[in-house]
């Protein structure tokens, strides 16, 4: 390989890993403490990782169980098989943080609700000592107006 070839294609990766790294850098040394978080790092780290491990669980299971003397094998199975465990338990927990954030601004909307109906109420009952206890709510025959 040519020194211009290799200087290109080690420039290239530079830049994409500078990407990959700006995009999840924004939780870099960070618990995971939110939900978004822990879907950053489930879809964007461990999945990424998972991917580069040459294939999925079952096809690794699969070929482990035929090579039972590949302990190499069976380490790669073993990782793959935790990474996808911790994956699945932290998209978990984000989904239940976006349902928590879904019920905290339904409640938001609902004592909102809740104090315009009873601003509403008030003013019912305001109103409702204002109009004389004769008058209709619906008369049956309106009066004409006569000019």
């Amino acid at each position: 390989m040519r020194r211009k070839t290799f200087d290109v294609l080690a420039s290239v990766a530079g830049l994409v890993l500078a990407a990959v790294l700006a995009v999840m850098g924004q939780y870099a040394g960070q618990m995971l403490t939110t939900g978004a978080q822990a879907k950053v790092y489930a879809d964007n780290f461990i999945a990424f990782h998972l991917s580069k491990m040459g294939g999925t669980y079952s096809q690794l299971s699969a070929q482990s169980m035929a090579q039972p003397n590949n302990t190499k094998l069976a380490g790669l199975v073993n990782t793959v098989f935790k990474g996808t465990t911790l994956r699945g338990m932290l998209l978990n927990a984000y989904a239940f943080w976006q349902m928590g954030v879904i019920a905290l601004w339904g409640a938001i909307v609902s004592f909102i609700g809740a104090g315009l109906l009873l601003v509403l109420s008030l003013l019912g009952f305001v109103h409702a000592g204002r109009v004389s206890p004769a008058a209709e709510f619906m008369p049956k025959h309106p009066e004409k107006v006569t000019a």
